[in-house]
């Protein structure tokens, strides 16, 4: 029973969206708090509804969603289930069927046939004795054999269909929770309800993975029934203390069940948890205790399974409960498997579900991550499907060649495809401190970005070009946004819909940190100032002071350009030619142009024309930068000259991270300024 697709409206953080699933391993990706879960949990809350393993599920699995109270079970509390709590919740999912499948339900008619009945007297999941009395009558001869003519025709319908539809839909005026189909929900019910305690076809594995420490009491046999069942769905949380109890069952299955779950350690240990194995299992006489022991093979160290590590434990109970307790052609759901987990296991874990139980049991996987590692190995693992949750109403597949022009463009910004699938957007900026100061701004508006600072203007403003090319048509991808420095030079770049564009509209983002006010503060506050400030007027001409040090460096250079010298260097166009004598020519023309201009330099006259032009250029600057320095000047730079001549002890970015963070908390108008420009790039047209 694999699900083959499924429509969700007004359901927890998911607005509307429609999912196709394919066999094999379904990756689930994007940015947190987007609704990966809402989908699996979708895809659960259907299932237990309308299809129940046991009498508890419904219950438990509303319980476990928060959408009930054991002190309240007459009422569903539609605000921790809706999106919006006034409009009805849909969820539709379409299951195909199996030839198998189809064949135990044709040989189990008049039993399906009984339990339908049954449910129309009220006595769900209850015993066949309890409707002896009923179905003595003539009224429950007729009702019966209703039942049957009712359960062939959909047994046959299902059997030419293939797929059946369950849907889900509550009410919020009412409050009532209804299918559209009882029979088909009846028939996808009984292949799971056919299975012995320890198997199911549906097994959710939830996030919050709570390892029990210490010795658990193991119970086994008819008391401990219920618990199994429970934990594939309703209380899935109950695996994770199973790990022991599900060891010793498979043990007294028989000499079967034990060498099979023999097979499933040697298959965990040899492809994931390499250089492990199981040395032995049993109870220690001298304390009485349940042992799995585990032996290093490197050093020959034999330890206690409790002794492993959270990483080692989870792979080995996640694998060892889907090889022995997911029947075929059974549905896994994993929230996050990655967590506890390293890098080079969680490179391994999709071809290693694939090849142990995928192929083998043709199970189904949906698996939600933010595993960089995971989602790459989805791109490149056959019979793995790569799905990208962009909003609340956007999902896409995504498939490698869709990513291969992106992914070029995006690596020459210093970012990849993966950063696509895994934040909202990704937000690039130019200086070295950028990021930091940004982040520190903004932590709100930012959290789900991932902010990234670029290389040198020139390269960055042609790959903007190249990525803007690589949009696919109609393609639906996470906004990129990047914001220049201004540097005396505006941008000619326009907001694409892949790119948009902003720049600060003073000369670098430390220019908005020049607040006197904020700066004397933070510093009179700070353990490791050489030179503390008096005042805030004494930090404000200090201010101005470093700034205007800075004019006659620019107008110097500004004056020697203005010249407009020839250059002797080499360049690509001269070196580009058939035979190194044409070379020389070329470059010998260039010296002989340079010769022309330089020979008739006279030093005294050159140096004295210099000297009146550049200080006249200075001067006019210092009129400009009078009242307008804090836009103008290099803030870079200035804080880098205040940090020397204060002798501050601070790391220079921790520094500026103070500086923003307390202008942040005083709603400074500088950090108004800041905030439009950041609203400006992030905007969504």
């Amino acid at each position: 029973m694999h699900i083959k697709a499924i429509s969700i409206s007004n359901f927890r953080a998911i607005e509307h969206i429609d999912v196709e699933f394919a066999d094999g391993i379904n990756v689930i990706a994007g940015p947190n708090a987007i609704g990966k879960t809402t989908i699996m949990e979708a895809i659960r809350i259907s299932k237990a509804l309308l299809a129940p393993r046991s009498g508890q599920e419904q219950t438990q699995v509303l319980l476990s969603l928060g959408a009930s109270s054991p002190h309240m079970p007459q009422r569903v509390f539609l605000d921790a289930l809706a999106r919006d709590p006034k409009e009805s919740i849909s969820i539709v999912s379409s299951y195909g069927i199996h030839d198998d499948e189809i064949d135990y339900l044709k040989r189990q008619q008049q039993q399906i046939a009984t339990a339908l009945v049954q449910n129309q007297l009220g006595q769900f999941f209850g015993s066949p004795a309890a409707i002896i009395q009923h179905l003595s009558t003539e009224d429950g001869r007729k009702q019966i054999a209703e039942a049957e003519d009712a359960i062939g025709e959909a047994v046959s319908g299902l059997a030419a269909r293939r797929e059946c539809e369950l849907a889900l839909t509550i009410d919020p005026q009412t409050q009532r929770l209804s299918g559209n189909d009882g029979l088909a929900q009846l028939l996808v019910g009984a292949l799971d309800q056919r299975l012995p305690p320890h198997q199911s076809l549906f097994s959710y594995f939830p996030a919050d993975r709570a390892f029990p420490s210490g010795e658990q009491p193991i119970q086994i046999g008819s008391q401990d029934t219920p618990t199994q069942i429970e934990s594939h769905n309703s209380q899935p949380q109950l695996k994770f203390t199973r790990l022991k109890h599900t060891i010793i069952t498979s043990l007294l299955q028989g000499e079967e069940s034990s060498n099979a779950l023999h097979a499933d350690f040697d298959r965990i240990f040899n492809k994931l948890l390499v250089g492990r194995s199981v040395d032995s299992i049993g109870v220690r006489a001298d304390l009485g205790l349940v042992s799995i022991k585990i032996r290093d093979e490197g050093t020959g160290a034999v330890f206690d399974i409790d002794g492993m590590s959270s990483g080692e434990k989870a792979v080995i109970m996640t694998f060892l409960l889907i090889g022995r307790s997911v029947a075929r052609h059974g549905l896994v759901l994993f929230d996050e498997p990655e967590l506890h987990l390293n890098p080079a296991v969680c490179r391994a874990i999709l071809g290693f579900m694939v090849d142990t139980y995928v192929l083998p049991s043709d199970i189904q996987a949906i698996l939600c991550t933010h595993s960089p590692e995971i989602l790459s190995s989805a791109m490149d693992t056959p019979n793995c499907s790569l799905l990208h949750l962009r909003s609340p109403s956007i999902i896409n597949p995504m498939r490698p060649k869709d990513t291969d022009e992106l992914g070029s463009a995006l690596q020459l910004l210093g970012a990849s495809e993966l950063d696509d699938l895994l934040y909202r957007g990704l937000l690039f900026v130019e200086g070295d401190d950028d990021a930091e100061i940004l982040q520190a701004a903004f932590p709100d508006e930012l959290a789900r970005l991932k902010v990234q600072k670029l290389g040198g203007r020139g390269e960055i403003e042609r790959y903007i070009a190249q990525l803007q090319a690589a949009q696919p048509q109609g393609s639906e991808l996470s906004r990129t946004a990047i914001i220049f420095d201004h540097d005396g030079r505006p941008t000619s770049l326009a907001s694409s819909a892949l790119i948009r564009i902003a720049q600060w509209d003073r000369y670098c983002i430390e220019n908005y940190l020049l607040d006197a006010d904020v700066l004397t503060d933070v510093l009179k506050a700070a353990d490791r100032v050489g030179q503390p400030v008096g005042s805030i007027g004494e930090m404000q001409r200090r201010l101005k002071r470093l700034a205007l040090q800075q004019v006659n460096s620019l107008a110097a250079r500004a004056t020697y350009d203005g010249y407009h010298y020839p250059g002797t260097g080499a360049r690509t166009s001269d070196l580009n030619a058939a035979d190194i004598a044409t070379m020389a020519d070329r470059l010998f023309d260039r010296l002989e142009d340079a010769q022309a201009v330089y020979g008739q330099i006279a030093l005294s006259k050159w140096k004295n024309e210099y000297i009146g032009k550049a200080e006249a250029a200075a001067t006019d600057l210092r009129k400009t930068w009078a009242t307008r320095w804090r836009e103008l000047c290099n803030g870079k730079l200035l804080f880098t000259d205040l940090q020397r001549e204060l002798q501050i002890g601070l790391n220079p970015r921790r520094f500026k991270k103070l500086v923003v963070q307390e202008m942040r908390i005083r709603e400074t108008d500088d950090f108004c300024a800041m905030r439009r420009i950041v609203e400006l790039a992030l905007k969504q047209d």
